[in-house]
């Protein structure tokens, strides 16, 4: 029996990574060092994100309340002012407060707008996070 080793062994020198391959162990590494930091902070981050929505939650209501009395008290002062002479002082004062209580609504309904709005973004940012149907566990 004949062999013929016409190459000699020595040290192997690997081959070039190409810059694609360099992005996915970039890529590996980064999920490796970052997912388990994640998992481990999430209780914060949902702990963070109930008490914005009850924050969120308690300036709607306060908005709306706002809205509701500041249209009352249009009302009313709209009814006292038409019933005062006119070019009293008592006009002036209802028909002032009619005009403030006109704004404070209507300041309060663009600030009801903005927090709609805001929840609305957030339920579209929550449901891009949720696994779709066919994609579950």
């Amino acid at each position: 029996m004949a062999a013929d080793i016409s190459v000699q062994p020595g040290p192997l020198v690997p081959s070039i990574p190409s810059p694609d391959s360099w992005d996915a162990w970039i890529a590996g590494i980064l999920a490796s060092v970052i997912l388990p930091f994640l998992g481990f902070k999430w209780g914060s981050l949902m702990k963070l994100k109930n008490e914005v929505d009850t924050a969120v939650q308690i300036a709607e209501d306060v908005a709306e309340t706002i809205e509701r009395v500041a249209e009352k008290v249009e009302e009313a002062a709209e009814e006292v002012a038409d019933h005062l002479p006119a070019g009293g002082k008592l006009k002036d004062a209802a028909t002032f407060i009619e005009n403030l209580a006109k704004e404070t609504a209507k300041d309060a309904n663009l600030v009801d707008g903005v927090i709609h709005k805001v929840q609305e973004m957030e339920d579209n940012l929550e449901s891009l996070f949720e696994p779709r149907k066919g994609q579950q566990k």
